[in-house]
């Protein structure tokens, strides 16, 4: 069992590549934010079956796995060769997969291009009052303002962000669907789903903002899951040269730059959002 954040659509040609490679390995899939698997398998391991098998997350969400060593280590120099250093992290039990960039995408029927904030304090004006802005709950999308900007300034912007009344939905996937459907002008989303709306032929583009938050998604094995070896060849095929083409064709996302996010500071980031999420 392999759980993520992506939709079926976009895995299926992965999980078609993979068993016809190995043929007597069955890939089941479930869809599900990484805060919702991580859960999980908290709940399972203290029930004592865990079923799922490996899981795609962002480091800061999956470091409570990592607290409870729910989270296998592998040897990535003979599963991934190719695989660089930095993207090994937590000592090697999560290893780095794409960067998600979370952007400000607009319904383009509803703001004319002179019309969008500059800048991220822009959204303080008053036209912006009232319910026209749709935000993931959770804080994603700010995280980085305290480390651009500094706390007081990060922490400021957010208690008055919450006094324009906006939209708070559970995830960015549920913002764009609003913003897409008119409720309101803009809200945060992930890069790619702009696109997939574009495809679609929505009225959706994004905002050039000066600055973006990007985070860093990763794979890990779950320890104690009921095909262990079966999930590590598993990842290891996500992490190949065909499996990385296949993701890149489909997803619209980014697999390899540098400057990875390390422990220490996927930890900073979650205190970081946790004070952010508290303006809320």
């Amino acid at each position: 069992m392999f759980e993520s954040a992506q939709n079926t659509e976009t895995m299926q040609p992965l999980i078609d590549r993979f068993t016809a490679r190995y043929p007597g390995i069955h890939v089941s899939y479930a869809n599900r934010t990484p805060g919702e698997t991580v859960e999980r398998i908290v709940a399972e391991s203290a029930a004592g079956r865990i079923t799922i098998d490996a899981s795609s997350s962002s480091i800061r969400t999956v470091l409570p796995l990592a607290d409870r060593n729910l989270m296998a280590s592998a040897d990535w120099n003979l599963l991934a060769p190719d695989l660089p250093a930095e993207a090994r992290l937590l000592a090697d039990r999560f290893v780095a997969w794409y960067h998600l960039p979370n952007v400000l995408a607009y319904n383009t029927n509803l703001l004319r291009p002179e019309e969008l904030p500059r800048q991220w304090e822009d959204l303080l004006a008053p036209r912006w009052r009232g319910r026209k802005m749709v935000l993931d709950a959770r804080g994603i999308g700010l995280e980085m303002l305290p480390f651009v900007w500094g706390k007081e300034r990060a922490y400021d912007f957010v208690g008055r962000l919450k006094s324009q009344d906006p939209i708070l939905v559970p995830r960015s996937a549920v913002s764009i669907e609003r913003v897409a459907a008119g409720e309101a002008p803009l809200g945060v989303s992930v890069f790619p789903n702009v696109f997939e709306y574009q495809a679609r032929g929505a009225p959706i583009d994004w905002v050039r903002l000066p600055i973006y938050e990007t985070s860093t998604f990763g794979l890990y094995a779950t320890a104690g899951g009921p095909h262990p070896n079966a999930a590590q060849l598993w990842l290891a095929f996500l992490l190949s040269k065909g499996g990385r083409q296949i993701y890149e064709d489909t997803a619209v996302l980014f697999l390899r730059v540098s400057g990875l996010e390390h422990a220490h500071g996927a930890r900073a980031a979650g205190r970081q959002r946790a004070a952010l999420v508290r303006g809320f």
